[in-house]
């Protein structure tokens, strides 16, 4: 999924490469480099969030972070929960649901007195790379 970023300082779940619009269209002229970063990306996490794998990820972590910035509890607790929060879809894992994708611009227009957004955004988001990553 390519998104055009739309929203600023709004926390919505996503897994997904996210560029301004004024980005998005010259970044689509390389559309074989973004599905290339998307599969790695992908199979990087594929990799970092199996079982037997996760002991080698928390050591990455802890490896690169600043010393005293994190221990091996809290990264293995953090780990736990990418893993619990992104299941993939029956697509796998970086597919937009276009369903959820609405779900997402319902919540964010229904706010009565202040709306996080205050129209439907168009052409905001795009499967070509991930078409392009994952063709079948």
């Amino acid at each position: 999924m390519l998104t055009r970023t739309l929203l600023t300082a709004v926390a919505v779940f996503c897994f997904g490469l996210f560029v301004t619009a004024q980005a998005a269209d010259p970044l689509m002229l390389q559309l074989d480099r973004l599905a290339r970063f998307l599969r790695a990306s992908v199979e990087g996490w594929r990799y970092a969030m199996a079982p037997e794998h996760q002991a080698e990820t928390v050591g990455i972590v802890l490896r690169n972070a600043s010393p005293g910035m994190t221990d091996a509890l809290h990264q293995q607790r953090m780990l736990r929960e990418v893993v619990r929060l992104i299941p993939g879809t029956d697509r796998g894992i970086s597919y937009l649901d276009p369903a959820t994708y609405q779900r997402t611009v319902d919540v964010l227009l229904s706010g009565r007195s202040s709306p996080v957004i205050r129209q439907k955004p168009d052409g905001a988001w795009t499967h070509a790379v991930w078409d392009k990553a994952f063709a079948r």
